[in-house]
């Protein structure tokens, strides 16, 4: 602009005419990171907060542009458009973060008051929606802006009016998910108790659209992605066991084996887990390339729906209090080549902060146990 004069910021454009009932005072977001903190002390939860939104305003600034590995300048945020497309996400990450901060009921200094409530589950499945809400919005845009174009611009407008509110926002994320998996919203929104115990039971809830978006474009993986989200959230006829152990694409492995084999292997008692939070979280949880954010974008974490949807792959693992892994070696139920007798194949140990003689140990200790419980070479 002229000299004295300063330029308009793209950032602005989005702020203007907001109303001031909107503004809150800082100490409202203290306070939920506080409320937060007290509802799960242990999950990390401040962490997976931001998290999503650094994920979030880098796919945003990111958005339609090709990035070359080691590439010179521009930087990605200096290329035309970008600024603006991060503004956008800024405001839009801002409302539901004011959402989820906004307070009840102040006490007489005018100090936000916290009920159990406030500390609870509900808390948790409050960050929990906004962050899943905002992923699947991302992926939606990305996926079938014009074939799922009401439910984005019902999003878009609640995201600027008054009336946001968490109901009003879960009723978007029904809408939404239903676009996703090829159902109706109305259905979605019928099985609200099953969607919400699907999002607490998870620690990162957005990682699976996340997974989903990243891998949309293989015309093999995304209709197996969305058959499994169905399952986890309820929203079909199939559980997931159903998927590990009766599909026909895993029963032509399966039928391999004599019933007691695998009988032992399904067993409650057998050493390992089968738990799909948990092999799905192998590679996030150590940083490794199976991780779901990645730098390397789906290349490597396709592997993860063979690990989910084979009832024949476990993992044997040791996790902290909260069930994050922190070592493990994926096991597979095999037969040999020659002799065509069952073995246990176990993949070398890996270590989520390096390396652990105590962990190994217990690794160790898990596949002893396994072979005695198999009576199947490991």
């Amino acid at each position: 602009g002229p000299r004295g004069e300063e330029a308009a910021s793209p950032f602005h454009a989005h702020f203007e005419g907001v109303p001031e009932e909107w503004e809150r005072d800082s100490s409202e977001v203290a306070y939920m990171l506080d409320r937060i903190a007290r509802a799960g002390p242990e999950e990390k939860v401040i962490n997976s907060l931001l998290y999503w939104l650094l994920d979030s305003w880098h796919r945003a600034i990111g958005h339609g542009e090709t990035v070359v590995a080691y590439a010179p300048e521009p930087f990605l945020l200096r290329r035309q458009g970008a600024a603006a497309r991060l503004s956008g996400e800024l405001a839009a990450t801002g409302r539901l973060v004011e959402l989820c901060a906004s307070c009840g009921a102040y006490d007489e200094e005018g100090l936000c008051v916290v009920t159990e409530d406030d500390v609870g589950d509900r808390m948790l499945l409050q960050v929990k929606q906004i962050e899943t809400t905002a992923t699947l919005m991302a992926s939606i845009r990305s996926a079938c802006a014009e074939s799922c174009p009401v439910v984005l611009s019902q999003y878009d407008a609640l995201l600027r009016s008054p009336q946001l509110s968490l109901s009003t926002l879960e009723r978007v994320e029904f809408d939404a998910l239903g676009a996703m998996l090829d159902l109706e919203g109305s259905f979605v929104a019928s099985r609200a108790e099953a969607v919400r115990s699907a999002l607490l039971e998870w620690r990162n809830p957005e990682l699976l659209f996340r997974y989903y978006d990243d891998n949309r474009q293989d015309e093999r993986m995304a209709p197996l992605i969305r058959r499994w989200l169905r399952a986890i959230f309820q929203l079909s006829g199939e559980t997931l066991r159903e998927i590990r152990r009766a599909s026909a694409a895993n029963r032509r492995h399966l039928d391999m084996f004599s019933e007691e084999v695998l009988e032992r292997w399904y067993a409650e008692d057998c050493p390992g887990t089968s738990q799909t939070k948990t092999l799905f979280m192998v590679g996030e949880d150590a940083g490794s390339c199976l991780r779901v954010i990645s730098s390397e974008g789906s290349r490597y974490n396709k592997a993860l729906m063979g690990y989910v949807l084979q009832s024949h792959v476990r993992v044997l693992v040791v996790t902290d209090n909260v069930g994050r892994v922190m070592a493990r070696s994926v096991i597979r139920l095999l037969l040999r080549s020659d002799t065509r007798e069952p073995v246990i194949f176990a993949d070398p140990m890996f270590f989520t902060l390096g390396f652990s003689y105590e962990l190994q140990a217990e690794l160790l200790y898990q596949a002893r146990a396994l072979q005695e419980h198999m009576g199947v070479p490991v």
